[in-house]
């Protein structure tokens, strides 16, 4: 994964997922379109989207740091988590939320939940499996089957009880369309008959709303380490993944005899890792376009300073050549203002001869050269109507008459 941008892309370097909302009747259209078997929505390719286009969720960290402990996350903190704690009785007679305990589900969602929240000490609960299979799919139906397979594409209905073992399958719809709240809400004992507000009268409290589970395979602990610092908890096996120490991780394992979590430190493995996490599909997208607009304005600084760059440049070039104005062609080597005003003179005329006060003797402007500025002429000077201008050789300077 750290050295995707030297190579060409493969498959451990993507999130897999499958997209696609329940809509407000409850039904979830799939599309057979490009389906490579006749295993339900399993049998269609999955979305795929690169891990490295989403971003690292803190400052200054990266996967070669030493260590990486999150807030309420270190290992003697794990077993204090609301995800981590026993369960009930009730919660064990519920086929749905027990399919979705031992999966490992509840608590990648829970540790999930208790990485992303701002404010872990409060914000942070047990997820309500029960909800989300209230909200997963009633009817599943599908578009464009492939003749071959059209017999086993048929729509099916969802049965929503906590005997039923398929809203398991449609959770990732579940949370995708309409987030996840708290077991407080809505214990995980029974699927709720409404969602509109939890079963003691208060308002619904959601979280990772537009998230759903997507999957890896064949990943280097490295890899899995750029999972964790950006999705703050990874599924692997019967265990969460939630930070790292030297070479070990931090991780919440099942007791299995007491159906709860605790936490401890495991050896880093060489070998590959496969898994799932909770994501943020849309959040690669917004980081994409986050990425054009930054390059834009980028682009537009760059032509901006290029242009002051060149007009800058341009006026240091005509302060040379001793002119006034950047961008007005000259007409003349006296075209400046101190000379002008000087000499009260225009710019002389076709023929070479120059226009002058009728009071101070004429000038040429065949002359190589011209100074900047003229000295006054003394008001006492004045010269005769009848007087004609006295030439002067070409390879003299010009000057006000002897």
């Amino acid at each position: 994964m750290t050295t995707a941008s030297i190579r060409s892309l493969t498959d451990i370097d993507y999130l897999y997922y499958y997209a696609g909302n329940v809509d407000k009747n409850g039904v979830h259209t799939l599309d057979e379109k490009n389906a490579a078997g006749c295993e339900g929505f399993q049998s269609i390719p999955p979305s795929k989207v690169r891990i490295l286009k989403f971003p690292i969720r803190e400052k200054n960290v990266s996967v070669h740091d030493n260590s990486y402990v999150q807030l309420l996350l270190d290992t003697q903190e794990i077993a204090d988590s609301k995800a981590a704690q026993l369960l009930n009785r009730s919660q064990k007679y519920c086929t749905g939320f027990n399919m979705a305990y031992y999966s490992g589900l509840y608590a990648l969602l829970g540790f999930t939940l208790k990485a992303l929240v701002s404010d872990p000490y409060k914000q942070a609960f047990a997820p309500s499996i029960t909800y989300m299979i209230q909200n997963s799919p009633s009817l599943i139906t599908f578009k464009n089957r492939p003749e071959q397979y059209r017999p086993y594409f048929y729509d099916r209905d969802i049965e929503k009880t906590c005997n039923s073992y398929d809203p398991v399958d449609y959770l990732p719809f579940a949370l995708l369309s309409v987030d996840v709240t708290s077991s407080e809400c809505f214990p995980n004992t029974e699927i709720p008959g409404s969602t509109s507000r939890c079963i003691n009268g208060d308002k619904v409290n959601v979280k990772l709303k537009g998230y759903t589970f997507g999957t890896f395979n064949n990943l280097s602990s490295t890899d899995v380490k750029e999972l964790i610092i950006r999705f703050g908890s990874v599924q692997t096996g019967g265990v969460v993944l939630v930070g790292w120490k030297d070479t070990k991780w931090i991780a919440a394992d099942r007791d299995w005899d007491e159906n709860k979590y605790f936490g401890t430190e495991l050896e880093l493995d060489v070998s590959a890792y496969g898994g799932r996490v909770v994501f943020y599909p849309s959040l690669a997208n917004v980081a994409m376009i986050v990425g054009i607009v930054c390059g834009v304005v980028a682009a537009l600084i760059i032509i901006i300073l290029v242009i002051i760059y060149c007009y800058c440049t341009r006026c240091m070039c005509c302060q040379c050549c001793n002119c006034c104005s950047c961008f007005r062609k000259k007409s003349s080597y006296n075209d400046t203002e101190s000379f002008n005003k000087n000499n009260a003179i225009s710019d002389f005329p076709e023929g070479g001869q120059q226009m002058s006060d009728i009071t101070k003797p004429p000038i040429y402007a065949s002359q190589p050269q011209q100074p900047t500025s003229y000295p006054a002429i003394p008001s006492s000077y004045e010269v005769q109507p009848s007087q004609q201008p006295t030439q002067y050789p070409s390879s003299y300077a010009a000057s006000v008459g002897e």
